[in-house]
């Protein structure tokens, strides 16, 4: 989620409550009724570099709205290697979908996609990715526990506002997934370069080779070959432009 799609949000301006409630409000189209109750479940946290924000296989059932700095997001394979799998800059949302879907939901999508068991338990799920601070950061923290029981009590904007980032959310990772398929290695460094300019020299290039779903060896021979293309680039005069 581009900060840059966000003029209106000016996390940066506000006050700790009224930046996640307008972040709300712009995926709800407009005000959210009984907002009160939502602030008192919401809560300003810092973190500083390298720090966990959550860790992977808890019950954490919170949303974060990053105010500054930047996270980075971890799946854990079952030989304990971590695979960067999101990041998050000022002015986007931060959790573990598992996290907030109901635990019948998260037990029916582990088993099986299509065909498992499921049964509508209350009870939220647990984390399945790891959030870590790549620079110190402030964050707002809102429990989704409370954001789930506006839902069920007024409907309407509320259920619009939850509905429409989930969607969002769906669309990035749609659109990650034709990248893996659709572009080459270095067509994704590439765009990874012009996506996150303030994390190149941040974060180890073996993360961001993995991120691009590149080897350690093949991120730096990647690397190599765009800075020597561009250095070899022509640069174009005033006149000629």
């Amino acid at each position: 989620m581009d900060v840059n799609a966000y003029a209106l949000f000016q996390a940066r301006a506000e006050s700790p409550p009224s930046a996640t409630r307008r972040f709300f409000e712009l995926f709800g189209g407009g005000p959210l009724p009984d907002w009160e109750g939502l602030d008192e479940a919401t809560e300003s946290i810092s973190a500083d570099a390298g720090q966990v924000i959550f860790d992977r296989g808890t019950e954490h059932p919170y949303v974060y709205v990053v105010l500054d700095g930047s996270v980075k997001l971890l799946a854990i394979d079952e030989r304990a290697n971590e695979h960067l799998v999101g990041l998050a800059r000022a002015g986007e949302l931060v959790a573990s979908v598992g996290a907030l879907a109901p635990q019948g939901l998260a037990r029916y999508v582990d088993e099986d996609l299509l065909g498992g068991n499921w049964s509508a338990e209350s009870a939220m799920g647990t984390t399945d990715i790891r959030a870590v601070a790549i620079r110190a950061c402030r964050l707002e923290r809102v429990d989704f526990r409370v954001v789930h029981a506006k839902m069920r009590e007024h409907g309407g904007t509320w259920a619009v506002a939850v509905f429409n980032a989930a969607l969002h959310y769906a669309l990035v990772e749609e659109h990650r997934a034709r990248q893996f398929l659709m572009l080459t290695a270095e067509d994704r460094y590439r765009h990874f370069l012009r996506r996150y300019p303030d994390l190149v020299g941040v974060l180890p290039q073996k993360d961001i080779g993995n991120y691009v779903g590149v080897t350690p060896v093949g991120i730096s021979r990647i690397a190599a070959r765009v800075r020597d293309e561009d250095r070899r680039r022509p640069i174009r005069t005033r006149a000629a432009q």
